[in-house]
């Protein structure tokens, strides 16, 4: 555990930050961010700009999908943002039959 004893902007990562899924298997992407708190989570992807309509996002930086269709393939981008800066992670995600 590291501890800041100054404000620092977020560093944000995504685990995993690659994967490969098969249509109707489960997505999970965490978006971990270290820096000052409170940090915010906002997930977008890569050339859609919006979200699959059955992505869910969660506070802490969890990315879902239930059932992966063939067209959630693509690029995610998390931006973790605090009160100092932004940081921005991304995950690729192919999905194959």
């Amino acid at each position: 555990m590291v501890l800041f004893t100054h404000a620092a902007p977020p560093y944000a990562t995504c685990l995993p930050d690659q994967l490969r899924l098969q249509p109707g298997n489960s997505l999970i992407i965490q978006c971990l961010a270290h820096g000052s708190h409170p940090i915010q989570f906002t997930w977008s992807r890569m050339g859609r700009g919006s979200l699959p309509a059955a992505a869910e996002t969660t506070r802490d930086g969890k990315l879902m999908i239930a059932n992966v269709k063939q067209s959630d393939g693509g690029t995610y981008k998390c931006v973790a943002t605090n009160h100092i800066g932004s940081s921005e992670a991304m995950a690729k995600v192919i999905i194959k039959a």
